[in-house]
Order: C-alpha cells, then structure tokens, then sequence
C-alpha cells in the first residue's frame, strides 16, 4: 500500500473525543479532507465519462491543475464528488472514537485510505454519493470501498 503523509491533526482530534472533549464538526470534516487532498497528490482523481469529453483528460493528479471549463458554461466546471461522503465517514470515526474504544493510527490510516473514493464530475450532473459511481468508466470503479465501508457499519 502507498504510504501517505497525513497529519496528526485528525488523530489528536479523534482521541481527544474519546476523552471527552468537544469539537467542532466542522473542524474534524476539514482535517479529513485534508488527509482526502493527500490521497489526491498521489493517487489522482478519475473524471466522470461526461468530464473527460469536454476536458481531454482522464484525472487531476499531482502536477495536473484543475482546468477551467473549456467551454465557459458553469454546468461545464468540474466537482469533486466524494462517493462514500466526507460527513458518513466522519460520522463512522466519530462514534468509534466515542463510544467503541477508537483504533490506532496504522488503523485511522488505513481507513481514510480505504474509504476515500471520488469523481471529478461536472457541475451539472446530479448523480451524488454512491450514485457518482455510475459516472465513472467502469474501469476505474472500486465497488469494493463502497462494501468495506457498509461491512465496516454493519459491525
């Protein structure tokens, strides 16, 4: 597995729940979406078959800026949609940390690696959450972060 380079912020903030503290969800959401931008400096994000029509590409990765729309229409723009949401994954750690004992960083890791799944789509498809899977071309789909994390609510 591809190491990458996430902050302890996420981590720190989750332990102090399970002691008790009180954050801001706000806050926790942008630490987890700071890890997600990590993922996304090394691994890249496919774009939407309709996407990749109008842009000529096939993924923003690491060195590749996200383009303005060629076309100048705003439905055109592209929007990075989360799959397995940004907020059900929070809200899964949230609960672990408070009522079931946490995990330990290796652990923190590895899901926020196994459970972030996205699409860059234009701004005028509506397909949201587990719906932007069918978005992508059928080559790139990962149906099997979408089951580790419903196995992983199921527990």
């Amino acid at each position: 597995m591809t190491t990458y380079k996430f902050y302890d912020t996420l981590y720190d903030l989750l332990r102090g729940l399970g002691k008790g503290r009180r954050y801001h969800k706000e806050s926790l959401l942008e630490e987890l979406r700071r890890c997600d931008n990590e993922i996304i400096k090394v691994k890249g994000v496919q774009l939407s078959k309709r996407a990749r029509e109008i842009y000529n590409i096939t993924k923003i990765e690491k060195g590749v800026t996200k383009p303005k729309t060629p076309t100048g229409f705003n439905g055109d723009s592209l929007w990075l949609e989360h799959i397995i949401a940004v907020v059900k994954r929070l809200d899964y750690l949230i609960d672990k940390f408070q009522f079931h004992g946490g995990m330990t960083r290796v652990e923190l890791d590895e899901f926020i690696v196994n459970t972030f799944y996205a699409v860059y789509k234009l701004t005028k498809e509506t397909e949201e959450e587990l719906d932007a899977e069918n978005i992508l071309l059928e080559d790139f789909r990962e149906h099997s972060k979408i089951e580790y994390f419903q196995n992983l609510l199921n527990d």
